[in-house]
């Protein structure tokens, strides 16, 4: 079939073009387009590029040069070398469908030329652009915004906000059921610290992945830290209670929630039960064991707490200046007053 219609390409697209002194440049597009039709994708480039390289106004070879690039898996390749033909021969039909189909792979190389010489005011309106397009499949679509913003300095962050901002409201607008378009919003305005922001993208994240547990768990556990951290303690307390409804022994967030009872200095025989499951699930993990053995000390039972201490600055505990200052703070309780200064130094020396 692809031979069939290869052929009716010849004789539609190429054919008018020749003329009769160019007898072996047409054999040699023949043999190239033979060459497309059996699948020999380089050996048909190869001609391709040598007809060109004669005769760089042959259309033709540029089309077929496309979709050589195309069926090799390099879109942005073909979207060039269509707008090429196209270029030549404005009212080919032909052509300008294929253009159409590379329109994406197109505007993206030419946002990629566009960030490439730093007009990132260009760069954003097309990535604006592709970022609207219902077209394309959402996931891709987020996959390739993630790796571009992760190619980001902060430089760009503050100087294009509000381009970054339009760029991520047109891509959910695009799919806004889609669980991917939120969560590359959520991650972007974590960012920029706008931590309201995060927890209502969280929230419809929960919502569309309410029967997933484990994104759910996730998705919440960031709303309960984010409010933990600005201070509204009663809304965290409420999400984490949420989070162990659904998975009980969640270790994360029962860590998180008993060292934030133990800050507040309340139910310290509550954070110590939740503190405890963490280190049976993780023994050697430096956080949780520091929950622990600074619950223990705030309960009195400082002799108690010094092993968990110990056992933690053998696994990354001393990497943590508050893990480092827990232990000082205990060894001081119980006498110890040298060693407490010696992992005080290792604060000050760092």
């Amino acid at each position: 079939m692809r031979r069939l219609i290869t052929y009716l390409l010849v004789l539609l697209v190429s054919v008018p073009a020749w003329s009769q002194g160019r007898e072996r440049l047409e054999a040699c597009f023949i043999d190239a387009v033979q060459d497309y039709g059996n699948e020999d994708f380089d050996s048909a480039r190869a001609k391709l590029q040598a007809i060109i390289e004669v005769d760089s106004t042959f259309d033709a070879a540029y089309y077929y040069m496309s979709l050589c690039d195309y069926y090799s898996g390099d879109a942005l390749s073909a979207s060039r070398n269509i707008k090429k033909a196209k270029a030549l021969d404005p009212g080919n039909e032909w052509y300008s469908q294929l253009t159409e189909f590379f329109r994406i792979p197109s505007l993206l190389d030419e946002a990629e030329q566009c960030r490439l010489a730093r007009d990132y005011d260009g760069f954003f309106e097309k990535m604006t652009v592709f970022a609207a397009d219902r077209d394309v499949r959402t996931e891709p679509k987020c996959q390739y915004l993630t790796s571009v913003f992760g190619s980001f300095d902060t430089r760009i962050y503050d100087g294009y906000k509000a381009q970054i901002e339009r760029l991520i409201d047109s891509l959910i607008d695009s799919d806004p059921a889609a669980s991917a378009t939120h969560h590359l919003a959520m991650q972007v305005y974590l960012l920029y610290g706008e931590n309201d922001r995060v927890i209502r993208e969280c929230e419809k994240l929960t919502a569309i992945n309410a029967s997933d547990s484990k994104a759910v768990v996730s998705y919440l556990s960031i709303i309960g830290d984010l409010y933990s951290e600005g201070g509204q303690k009663k809304e965290a307390y409420k999400i984490y209670d949420r989070i162990l409804s659904i998975v009980p022994d969640y270790a994360p967030t029962l860590n998180n929630y008993a060292y934030f009872l133990s800050l507040d200095g309340k139910k310290l025989k509550k954070a110590l039960e939740m503190s405890r499951k963490t280190i049976e699930q993780e023994p050697d993990n430096p956080t949780y064991l520091d929950t622990y053995g600074w619950i223990l000390h705030l309960l009195g039972r400082d002799a108690a707490a010094k092993p968990y201490f110990k056992h933690a600055m053998l696994y990354g505990g001393k990497d943590s200046d508050v893990v480092l200052e827990h232990y000082a703070v205990v060894l001081d309780a119980l006498g110890e007053k040298d060693i407490a200064s010696f992992y005080r130094s290792l604060i000050k020396d760092k």
